[in-house]
């Protein structure tokens, strides 16, 4: 593969790759999302609610597993990743150096599977053999989020939203199939999610194996690998309890029952959080460009005006799928159906600031800067399982949404502030913050489906407008300056 020098890479060029990989990825991220999300319906009902609370529980301890043990070195991997493409055409260091502090951390992860399998298995309410598939789906699982570091830092990251499709299409067929055949529980689940995940993305690794191998080991380059991801280290097991501690702690002071009807809501509140990922996926390279240059004001123009721009599109998703909750927990959930549609009400705030953070992250990356990420997870560690101990015992699964929409306000509002340490001013963050709540307030008041559904449509074409208008009038993102 050619190099590319740097300084042919402008901010032009990147901006425009920007764009068109976001119009290729959003289609395929939403499809993605969608039949994600129709699966775990599928799922919900296949499984019920005692079935499908051990499913969540399955999938907290996998995850749990590798943001431990794995995650810490991912975000690295695109960072410098991308440098040394640009550069060289090739990813050997920087994919040596993440294989060397990764390796430790997965054979420490099977060691600690392996002596508390009994309690892991009790945990689950499932025989001790679901532990080890559990963790194989979570190096499969590592694989697949190894390929979606790689592809960006290759500058294609309109592919990951196409490979995650394409996955999640093969697991709905496996999910269809599973019922068809009449045997559908949380292992044979289990399998149909893991196999298609090994089977594509072996293959796109071996694909691109040229980029990647032979390894390269660059002992300056592993100490500064090592350096930006030590505080991860420390940072993706925080980020690994706040995402899932909501289970456990259910679990502990209520029924299996009551995990399930929790996880059904917080389907929605997944899927709208999947589509954070496309915005992230989608500035990361642009980002890592812009710093770079020193092109600080495109960083504040990502912080601030762009801010109110994804503050409107999270609206309008958070609305549209509210619409689409009513009637699905209709559906599915009973006498329960009333409990959900208060769980995902309370989660939408923390959606909407969650979402809000997603291109702010970048920056920290860009900057070589993991020191402040780890002091925000600490907190929102901290807020969340000391809200859920508090709330949980006393108001169920409505204190752990709570809990978790905090968290995500607590995320967005120091993620914003400390960026004057770059020299860049985030401004009117409380004001969003308070947008966000107005905007929840609004939807209880609305209550009827209809003039919900209205709202969001209006939110979503005011936030196309709004991005026309700023593509039009600021010229810097297409200008070709160094």
């Amino acid at each position: 593969m050619e190099a590319i020098r740097p300084e042919e890479v402008t901010i032009r060029q990147e901006a425009v790759k920007t764009v068109r990989h976001g119009a290729i990825m959003v289609p395929f991220r939403a499809y993605a999302m969608g039949i994600q999300f129709v699966t775990s319906l599928a799922l919900a009902r296949l499984l019920a609610s005692e079935g499908f609370g051990q499913w969540g529980l399955m999938m907290a301890i996998s995850q749990w597993g590798y943001t431990f043990f794995m995650s810490w070195t991912g975000a690295a991997l695109t960072r410098y990743g991308r440098e040394e493409f640009l550069s060289s055409g090739r990813m050997r260091i920087s994919f040596t150096s993440r294989m060397y502090l990764t390796a430790p951390g997965i054979l420490l992860m099977i060691l600690v599977a392996s002596a508390g399998s009994g309690f892991l298995a009790g945990v689950m309410d499932a025989p001790r053999y679901v532990v080890a598939l559990v963790v194989l789906y979570t190096l499969s699982f590592a694989l697949s989020e190894t390929v979606q570091y790689i592809l960006p830092a290759m500058g294609r990251s309109d592919l990951t939203s196409a490979l995650l499709a394409i996955e999640r299409t093969l697991v709905f067929a496996g999910i269809l199939y599973l019922h068809q055949a009449g045997n559908a529980n949380t292992v044979t689940a289990l399998v149909a999610f893991m196999a298609p995940s090994l089977l594509l993305n072996l293959a796109v690794m071996v694909r691109i194996r040229a980029v990647l191998l032979p390894w390269q080991l660059a002992r300056a380059h592993l100490g500064t690998y090592w350096k930006f991801c030590k505080p991860v280290l420390i940072t993706a097991p925080m980020l690994g309890i706040v995402g899932w501690v909501d289970l456990f702690v259910i679990r502990h002071y209520m029924t299996m029952g009551h995990v399930g009807d929790y996880f059904l809501a917080y389907q929605f509140f997944n899927a709208f959080t999947q589509l954070c990922i496309i915005v992230t996926t989608v500035f990361n390279p642009f980002t890592v460009l812009i710093v770079m240059r020193n092109r600080e004001d495109l960083a504040d123009l990502l912080v601030n005006r762009m801010q109110w721009v994804a503050f409107l599109m999270a609206s309008s998703l958070c609305l549209l799928m509210t619409v689409l909750a009513h009637f699905v927990f209709a559906r599915m959930g009973g006498p329960n159906a009333p409990l959900m549609e208060n769980v995902w009400l309370l989660l939408v705030p923390g959606g909407i600031a969650t979402f809000l953070a997603a291109p702010i992250g970048p920056i920290y990356t860009a900057k070589e800067e993991s020191v402040i990420p780890a002091y925000v997870c600490a907190g929102m560690m901290i807020v969340n399982v000391g809200l859920d101990l508090l709330l949980v015992p006393r108001i169920g699964p409505i204190g752990a949404a709570i809990a978790t929409s905090v968290r995500g306000i607590v995320l967005y509002y120091f993620f914003s502030i400390m960026l004057r340490k770059f020299g860049i001013r985030s401004r009117n963050v409380v004001l969003r913050i308070f947008c966000a709540l107005a905007l929840t307030l609004a939807i209880r008041v609305m209550a009827h489906p209809a003039p919900i559904l209205v709202l969001g449509i209006l939110f979503g074409a005011w936030s196309a407008w709004e991005m026309a208008k700023i593509f039009r009038t600021r010229k810097e993102l297409l200008s070709a300056s160094s």
